[in-house]
């Protein structure tokens, strides 16, 4: 019998269930933020981490574009990367325009409401789908079982990465869509669904692609449907339909991927770790609302009570997806290949399948039952009891021990004691579920009194997890409140860039203050300004650009003409600009106003990639800046305890005795006005820690100026101050032993590039939307300080011209005098995108068509498609689940 045919609910009443779920989860989540502060009922906010870090500032740079006019395609961050993928990425759900309500100063607070919203949402459509598929469930059940997804450890643990919150409200749709597809073959939602979900996160997308052919199979297998044929043909053209539908997203999407940072890192973080990593974490997400454990308990001891089609198949689903999470290299092939953290990221699929199956068995008591069930009054105060000690418990353990549970929220990972507790407390609700389960089935408790004692359980479960994973974590407001005051403090209406001189804030939030600059960090990172940036001397880690670091020569091409800092970070060239509050705005006096207008041709800086850091200062004041002899870099030094070589391109510092400390010395005169640098880098990995960072402290003329440089933070070329006509001592003590590809400490004479710069010929910048605008001073070579993509298009005067790559992410047109240039900038892709996206819009009208007409195929069509399932289903399987652990396994003994 199929569940889904039998459930002839009146659509409102499965609605208006939905909503009462979705109204009793946003209630629930006000009360524990008003318990523990957070907004609207206190100063707090839920954003930290990837929230803070990456959603809120790209959530602002919308908001900006809307409000202020901007590009969708061209950004203000990463040098001006493509940043249409990187919104896809973070921002493209509808709900995302709900930041245009609030001021941007109370976006911080804001997010907490947007929240809640998407896990209210998830307790709407976890709703709709329990009173589609589960008929006899009852309503108390159907409410409080969808409540436990809201309140899930997927909706705990991840809610940072805000914008998975939309594929996990989306996903039960989804879900319903391939069953509703299978047993009525009506395709229409299914396409909107899958749409959908490409429109809202094309990379848990790609997880959810991996479920819809795994999981269509074994649902089409195990319905014993005769007509396969047919069901496998419709599938196959609704998929191809919302394929091409959401072709403009995933199209050019897929190429910027492949012209990012993690192009070329999968390889490696897949064969890292070992084979069952992070467990603790995984299993602390399924934990933290253990009925989800318990159904799978349940559904193992009671295999045979899963033999009709639709509990089977969601089991099997559920067996699929844990054995996928658990065993590491399937994890990873889930992941696109690696992950860095948050190991469990389609770990909504196993949250609902335990849920569903949970469902079913509450479900198939009902519908089996001759009569109302009535509760036992003995039988219903022992379960009491039982919830009751279980409540206890948590309440003592959040006394003793729950503001110290803090390893998830300060690194990620659930370690320690804190992953012991997860343990205990997911299993003692494991236990309690179980017995609640049994008790019902045996008809010894009603479905209102399962439903209290179950939601009793959960209220205690949500609110220790919301204090783990929410309430222990950093206020990041202050922050905030510091970092966006700036946003409107400039009032320069030129082309220009910031930078900062320190990290005082994550990279993205100079893009999400509207400010232009080469910070970015997400997973879209364009890969070869990552490298670039490195080499230019700005501090980087992971896929991270940060501003800090590089030269007065570097900030000058750059254009990075306004600074922010502290009084102690400046240098004698940053003119104070805006002094209040705690961040200050200074403006850089050295920079170029506009592209530089060189002389060199391109393939004249084809040496640029090997320099050292300090070098490529000088390399770029050479052959843009027609300046010669700028660098001066300090040879002569003295070290104590310290062997310090330089061999085959590689410098080789090893302290001679450990016991004791290693220095090395430089003392020397200064003539005229420099500015003087340190660098010490190693090579130009992404991984998050390298062996030299924390290699040495800095002191300059008995001033410490940095210490365990270089770090995460700070690995860009260290600005040692301005000095005139005087001698400097600067002491740089070894901490550890270090290899690196650049390192020493130079001077740059201020005086030669501040005449270069004046008598350098610019064109200066003005962009507009997704468009560059550039009039040429002189003959020459325009090097514009814009990342280079393939996306770009130049023209001069109207006629289409070349663009060349130079020093390995930037632009170089050539122009004559009074040449009127423009580059336009669209994604690769995009175009093709947008045709196959109408040509599927034109199919999905054409599917409508034939449906009207009731239009068969030929039975030949028919068999060729379930074939093709067939095979499509069997290879993906083969490569998830065994090539996967084989190729692991051949890659870790290579």
């Amino acid at each position: 019998m199929s569940l889904l045919k039998s459930a002839k609910q009146n659509n409102f009443k499965e609605i208006k269930i939905a909503v009462s779920t979705s109204a009793i989860c946003f209630i629930m989540y006000m009360v524990i933020f008003a318990f523990m502060h957070f907004y609207p009922f206190g100063g707090r906010s839920l954003a930290w981490c990837d929230f803070e870090q990456q959603y809120i500032p790209l959530l602002l740079e919308l908001k900006n574009i809307i409000e202020k006019g901007g590009s969708f395609f061209l950004g203000k961050g990463g040098g001006g990367m493509n940043i249409y993928g990187v919104f896809l990425f973070f921002v493209s759900s509808p709900l995302s325009l709900l930041s245009l309500i609030p001021d941007k100063t109370n976006i911080i607070y804001f997010v907490n409401i947007l929240t809640v919203i998407k896990l209210s949402l998830s307790g709407f459509t976890a709703s709709f789908f329990l009173s589609k598929m589960f008929s006899k469930l009852p309503t108390s059940l159907n409410i409080v079982l969808s409540l436990t997804y809201t309140f899930s450890g997927y909706a705990m643990m991840y809610y940072q990465d805000n914008m998975w919150l939309d594929i996990m409200y989306l996903f039960p749709i989804l879900l319903l869509s391939i069953y509703r597809l299978v047993y009525s073959e009506k395709s229409a939602l299914y396409i909107v669904a899958l749409t959908l979900s490409m429109i809202m996160n094309f990379y848990i997308s790609f997880m959810n692609a991996i479920f819809i052919i795994l999981g269509f199979g074994v649902i089409l297998w195990c319905s014993g449907l005769k007509n396969k044929g047919r069901i496998c043909l419709k599938f196959i053209i609704s998929s191809v339909a919302a394929a091409m539908l959401s072709a403009f997203i995933w199209i050019p999407s897929a190429l910027q991927f492949t012209t990012s940072g993690r192009g070329g890192t999968a390889s490696k973080a897949f064969v890292s770790g070992s084979i069952f990593e992070n467990y603790q974490d995984k299993f602390a997400l399924l934990s933290c609302t253990s009925i989800v454990i318990a159904g799978i308990i349940f559904m193992l001891v009671k295999r045979n009570l899963y033999s009709k089609p639709i509990p089977k198949s969601m089991a099997i689903m559920l067996v699929l997806i844990i054995a996928a999470a658990f065993i590491d290299p399937i994890n990873k092939f889930w992941h696109t290949g690696s992950y860095q953290a948050f190991p469990f990221r389609y770990g909504f699929m196993a949250v609902f399948l335990g849920i569903s199956v949970c469902a079913f068995a509450f479900s198939d008591t009902a519908e089996n039952s001759d009569k109302k069930i009535k509760s036992s009054a003995k039988i219903t105060a022992i379960t009491a009891a039982i919830v009751l000690l279980y409540c206890c418990g948590v309440g003592l353990i959040y006394k003793s021990v729950g503001n110290g549970l803090r390893s998830y929220v300060m690194s990620l990972w659930v370690r320690g004691k804190d992953a012991w507790i997860a343990l205990l407390l997911g299993v003692s609700a494991c236990t309690v579920y179980l017995i609640i389960i049994g008790f019902y089935r045996k008809q010894q408790l009603s479905s209102r009194t399962a439903a209290i004692l179950i939601a009793t359980v959960l209220s205690a479960e949500a609110f220790m997890n919301c204090k783990i994973y929410m309430g222990n974590a950093r206020d990041v407001t202050q922050r905030y409140a510091q970092t966006i005051e700036l946003a409107d403090e400039i009032n320069d209406n030129n082309f220009y860039r910031v930078k900062t001189m320190k990290r005082y804030f994550y990279s993205d939030m100079l893009e999400g203050m509207g400010f232009s600059s080469i910070a970015h960090y997400t997973s879209l990172t364009d890969g070869g300004f990552l490298h670039t940036a490195k080499a230019l001397g700005y501090s980087s880690y992971w896929m991270d650009i940060s501003t800090n670091g590089g030269t007065l020569v570097t900030d000058a091409f750059l254009m990075n003409k306004y600074m922010i800092g502290a009084d102690s970070d400046m240098n004698s060239f940053y003119k104070k600009y805006n002094t209040d509050g705690i961040y200050k705005i200074y403006k850089n006096n050295v920079v170029l106003d506009g592209a530089v207008i060189s002389k060199a041709a391109p393939y004249s800086l084809s040496g640029f990639k090997n320099s050292e850091r300090l070098q490529a200062s000088e390399f770029i004041a050479e052959k843009l800046l027609s300046s010669n002899d700028i660098l001066e870099m300090q040879n002569d030094y003295s070290t104590e305890n310290l062997s310090l070589t330089y061999k085959n391109g590689k410098y080789t510092a090893k302290i001679i005795d450990k016991s004791f400390p290693a220095y090395i010395n430089y003392s020397f005169p200064v003539i005229g006005e420099k500015e003087l640098y340190f660098d010490l880098f190693g090579n130009y990995s992404d991984n998050l820690s390298q062996p030299y960072f924390g290699a040495v402290n800095i002191y300059v003329n008995g001033k410490a100026l940095d210490s365990s440089y270089p770090s995460k933070k700070s690995n860009g070329i260290i600005d040692c101050g301005t000095f005139a006509d005087r001698y400097v001592s600067v002491k740089i003590k070894v901490n550890h032993s270090f290899e690196a590809t650049s390192f020493g400490l130079g001077t740059i004479d201020t005086s030669k590039l501040s005449k270069a710069i004046k008598n350098s010929t610019t064109a200066p910048i003005t962009l507009n939307d997704n468009k560059l605008y550039f009039t040429a001073g002189c003959d020459g070579w325009c090097y514009i300080p814009f990342v280079y993509n393939k996306g770009y298009s130049a023209e001069i005067n109207g006629q289409k011209c070349k663009i060349s790559n130079v020093m390995g992410s930037f632009m170089a047109v050539k122009v004559k005098s009074g040449d009127k240039l423009v580059l336009t900038f669209r994604p690769q892709g995009f175009i093709i995108g947008i045709v196959v996206s109408a040509l599927g819009a034109g199919l999905c009208i054409l599917l409508f068509a034939l449906r009207k007409k009731k239009y068969t195929f030929p039975d030949t069509l028919e068999k060729t498609a379930a074939i093709a399932i067939k095979a499509l289903w069997l290879v993906t399987f083969a490569a998830l689940y065994f090539v996967s652990v084989v190729l692991w396994f051949w890659m870790k003994s290579n």
